[in-house]
């Protein structure tokens, strides 16, 4: 694990990631430094006033975030809390399903397929097809399967078929927001929102919200009016739905990923070299 660690980092270092907007000293801005030291082992439900301490506001992006590092504060437990979450990967007919389904053996994953992929390994297949423009469709239709079904998980995430995840750290993002799920948390890495003239929303490749959110997507009216981008029309939604209820006191409080556990695309060190994705030419 130690190796896999710092080759991550070793990798992750060499792309070019945004961390702008990001608030170093964020432990000085809470309420109290007994407080942090209280919990500093997350592997708990904070209290009202635990959780409300970690709230930052971050005056560029006009939001709410909790800048916590929970890597390594859980114990691994992937397999005990299964039934606690869902992750959802939108697959298209090029992208191999074995692959993702050996690579993620120990992830409660689904793979969303389209109309035309008849491929036994579909966990889910939905009523019609994609490209690249329209997987904003896609994704509402995912929503629209999870709403019309019980809901009996209490974190929903979607992840995209090139991603490499550290596991500890997907196991103790997971756990962290089990643990809290009553509270509106939407986790991923934010991108830009045009100096807060839109609404935060993350980044495709990974997001996660908890079972309060998402019981706010499915009692609210969301269409699909037009194809785009999908995780800007996801964050959009998002937020929509929970402007319509005007409670500020329990709106989203954004959890930012921690991009060094997670490889987008490409992964190269150590006799290691691997690419995922559409450029692929098999």
């Amino acid at each position: 694990m130690g190796l896999a660690i710092m080759v991550f980092i070793i990798v992750m270092s060499t792309l070019r990631i945004n961390q702008h907007g990001y608030i170093k000293n964020f432990k000085k801005e809470l309420d109290s430094d007994l407080i942090w030291d209280e919990y500093e082992n997350f592997g708990r439900t904070l209290t009202s006033k635990e959780f409300s301490s970690l709230r930052i506001y971050n005056q560029k992006k006009k939001a709410i975030f909790i800048d916590i590092d929970v890597y390594r504060k859980h114990p691994f437990r992937l397999n005990e809390i299964r039934d606690d979450y869902q992750v959802y990967m939108p697959i298209s007919r090029n992208e191999s399903i074995e692959w993702t389904k050996n690579l993620n053996s120990d992830i409660n994953l689904s793979v969303v397929c389209d109309k035309n992929d008849n491929r036994i390994g579909c966990d889910i297949r939905t009523h019609r097809n994609y490209d690249y423009k329209t997987l904003n469709y896609k994704t509402f239709d995912i929503i629209k399967t999870i709403c019309k079904n019980p809901r009996k998980h209490k974190v929903y995430m979607k992840m995209d078929f090139d991603i490499f995840i550290d596991k500890q750290y997907i196991n103790d993002v997971l756990s962290f927001m089990i643990n809290n799920h009553k509270k509106r948390i939407y986790f991923g890495d934010p991108m830009a929102n045009y100096n807060g003239k839109r609404k935060v929303a993350m980044n495709g490749k990974l997001y996660a919200i908890t079972d309060t959110l998402m019981n706010d997507l499915c009692n609210c009216k969301i269409k699909t009016t037009r194809p785009g981008l999908e995780d800007y029309w996801f964050g959009r939604v998002l937020h929509k739905c929970l402007d319509k209820k005007k409670d500020k006191q329990n709106s989203i409080v954004l959890f930012r990923s921690n991009e060094k556990l997670i490889i987008h695309k490409k992964l190269i060190e150590n006799s290691v070299k691997l690419q995922v994705g559409r450029e692929i030419q098999t």
